[in-house]
Parts: structure tokens; sequence; C-alpha cells
């Protein structure tokens, strides 16, 4: 009698630990669920490759236009020096403003070689926290 209730019990156990594991449609759901996180995280990783290639091409751009604006400065510097020198025929005040004209356009100019500065800053920050966010896939 004994080994029969043990028997049952054993049965009643295993047959419980059996039912006590995901079904069918639980391993089905766990399995989709799976497969749309890694689709979700492949999804990711392309658009912050995406992200990070459109980013490099602005700073690209940006080095270009950086390059070109210190060409301009350069010249406006040189054209400074010769309303600098003595010109026939041309009055003080004249100078002055002339001066003073080149001035302001010297002036932006800087201010447009610090605000190229500052997007090229940014977008290089942002290379490295895209570059290290690709680096986690």
């Amino acid at each position: 009698m004994k080994r029969i209730a043990i028997a049952f019990f054993l049965l009643f156990t295993l047959s419980y630990l059996y039912s006590c594991g995901p079904s069918a449609a639980e391993q089905a759901q766990i399995q989709q669920h799976r497969d749309d996180s890694i689709k979700a995280a492949v999804e990711h990783k392309f658009e912050l490759q995406k992200e990070l290639t459109e980013t490099n091409n602005s700073a690209i751009a940006l080095q270009r236009q950086l390059e070109n604006i210190k060409a301009t400065q350069e010249a406006e510097t040189d054209r400074m020096n010769k309303i600098k020198e003595f010109q026939f025929g041309r009055t003080t005040d004249e100078r002055e403003q002339q001066i003073k004209d080149q001035s302001l356009i010297l002036q932006h100019l800087q201010d447009e070689v610090a605000a190229i500065n500052q997007n090229i800053t940014q977008a290089q920050d942002k290379i490295t926290s895209l570059k290290l966010e690709l680096q986690k896939y």
C-alpha cells in the first residue's frame, strides 16, 4: 500500500512539475518576443550607423566651409593691410571709414569661424557618442 501511495505521489509530482513549464503557446510568445527584440536592436543599430554617416558627412562639410571662410578671412586681412597703407587722393576720413568697414567684415568672419568651430566640436562629440553606442551592439 505504501508503495502504491509513493508511486502515485511520484507520478503526481512529476506530472505537476511537467505542467509547470511554459506551454507551446507561451513558448511561441517568448520566441516571438525574443525575435522582436533582436529585430528592434538591428534596426536601432542601422539607424545609429546611418546617423553616424550623416554626422560624419556634416562634419566634413563644416570643415570645408571653415577652410573657405579662413581663406576669405586671410584675403580680407590682406585687404585691410592695403587699406591701412597710404593711398594717393584719399582723405583721412575715407581711410578711417574703410578701416571701420573692413574691421566689421573681419569681425563677421571671426564670428563665423567661431560658430563653425563650435558646430564641428558638437559634431565630433556626437560622432564619439554614436561610436560608443554602436560598440554596445
